[in-house]
């Protein structure tokens, strides 16, 4: 019997036949059939491979030379640019401060200390990102840099304790701390 005659009873007994990316064949359809012409999909296995490769316009994989790879014959991994680091939930009216700030260390910041608000805004945006927005946070209220008469905007006040609630004019730190927006 022909690879085509199988794939043609297969199809008839109510068989899904296709071919997996690790080149077997799948067989997808009643379990009676199934049972019935797993035989003769065995015996014909290869001729039936390449039937259903050329049906669908694919071509066999390669074989593996000696000492390949484990990902074997998928595509090797590749470099992959993604957004940069926090920008995927920084809302628009912030990318230009945040951009500011991943920029340069503000002046008479240490970079310890300006390192760790960049992370603590990164976690500030990811988490309530939209309800700043929503409630009208201005960027100055978020990136104002501490200066001698002023401590700065809230991402120098988290200091590494992640924000646990935040409403229209502040801001509840899980550590306790609360910062009151407008009050510098």
């Amino acid at each position: 019997m022909s690879a085509a005659d199988v794939i043609q009873m297969a199809r008839e007994a109510g068989l899904k036949l296709t071919v997996s990316g690790t080149g077997k064949i799948k067989v997808a359809g009643p379990r009676g059939a199934i049972e019935r012409l797993t035989p003769e999909l065995a015996a014909n296995k290869p001729a039936i491979l390449a039937e259903l490769r050329q049906a669908d316009g694919d071509t066999p994989p390669k074989v593996a030379p000696p000492g390949a790879p484990s990902w074997w014959p998928m595509p090797h991994p590749g470099i992959v640019k993604e957004t940069p680091f926090g920008s995927d939930g920084v809302p628009a009216r912030y990318q230009a401060a945040w951009q500011a700030l991943l920029a340069q260390c503000p002046p008479g910041v240490t970079p310890f200390v300006w390192e760790g608000a960049i992370y603590d805004c990164a976690t500030l945006f990811g988490d309530f990102g939209q309800l700043l927005d929503a409630y009208d946070w201005r960027p100055s209220d978020l990136f104002e840099a501490p200066h001698d008469d002023s401590p700065g905007g809230m991402i120098w006040f988290i200091k590494g304790s992640p924000v646990a609630t935040i409403g229209p004019t502040m801001v509840q730190l899980i550590d306790g701390r609360i910062w009151l927006r407008g009050a510098r």
